[in-house]
């Protein structure tokens, strides 16, 4: 009898039990994406039927149908622009961007995708978040030929901003769902509304912090600094070099054709050619006609 028949294996671990493993721990059924969109829109501001209304119907008429994981996150519109930084599975984000572009693709001038980040730690908020504010303006006019480097400095730049905003509403939204907030930025109001209904009572910022230390002055000049300006995002928007999201979508809605021969062989042939994989090779010294 060999010597290591009488061994008992030892359970091994795959990456499938650690993946499920997770999963468990931290209440979810896949891991969760992160998207940041920047538009530029013609929905106004209407708080009934403009640009913030039209974007959260869309992720509220998603999330009410049976969903992976749901969509949350932060909308900041602007009278012609806004942006997204919003969380969720592969599929409800790709859900989004196919809903939205198909009922205001219209309305809808131009779609940038500034980035994608897989498998995030953590949701920024646990709920959809419309917020709107008075930018601050550009010191200096953006250039005009900024190479692909430049150009994503600029957009690494946009996402700090909109990551640091996200992270400021985290911080300060008061725990009762469905509350209305408004935060006095500056000479200019930013206010922030859940999207669930509407409590009777309205919460103000300025009271749920420890805002003691400093004035509302310099707490609305703090919040206006994560606003990005209407100058970076008009650059953005004209870039070649930042993603199209209706481009995106086509690419995504088209079935790449596969060349069975290019995939499949290798060294790759110069002339081989599926269709004359059956017929009889050709010898010129004998099939050809001699005179």
């Amino acid at each position: 009898m060999p010597l290591f028949a009488s061994l008992i294996e030892q359970p091994r671990t795959t990456l499938l039990d650690i993946l499920k493993q997770n999963l468990e721990i931290t209440r979810r059924e896949t891991h969760i994406d992160r998207k940041v969109l920047i538009g530029e829109h013609d929905l106004g501001m209407s708080p009934k039927w403009g640009v913030g209304e039209s974007i959260r119907n869309v992720a509220e008429e998603i999330n009410e149908e049976y969903t992976d994981e749901k969509l949350t996150g932060v909308l900041l519109c602007y009278p012609i622009y806004f942006c997204v930084v919003i969380d969720g599975s592969e599929n409800t984000l790709s859900k989004f961007i196919t809903m939205l572009i198909k009922k205001y693709g219209s309305q809808i001038r131009k779609f940038k995708m500034l980035a994608h980040f897989h498998n995030i730690y953590a949701r920024f908020v646990d709920d959809w978040i419309v917020a709107s504010g008075k930018p601050p303006k550009l010191w200096k006019k953006m250039p005009t030929d900024a190479d692909i480097e430049r150009t994503f400095k600029y957009v690494t730049f946009c996402v700090k901003k909109l990551f640091g905003l996200c992270t400021q509403i985290k911080q300060q939204t008061p725990q009762v769902q469905g509350a209305v907030s408004t935060l006095e930025i500056g000479k200019s109001s930013m206010s922030f509304e859940y999207s669930t209904t509407t409590l009777e009572s309205s919460i103000s910022l300025l009271n749920t912090g420890p805002v003691s230390s400093f004035g509302a002055q310099d707490k609305g000049n703090k919040w206006r600094d994560f606003l990005p300006e209407y100058g970076l995002l008009q650059f953005l928007l004209d870039s070649p070099y930042v993603t199209n999201v209706f481009d995106l979508l086509n690419k995504m809605k088209t079935v790449p054709v596969l060349d069975i021969t290019e995939d499949f062989c290798w060294p790759h042939g110069e002339s081989i050619n599926i269709d004359d994989f059956f017929n009889k090779p050709s010898d010129p010294a004998s099939d050809l006609p001699l005179r």
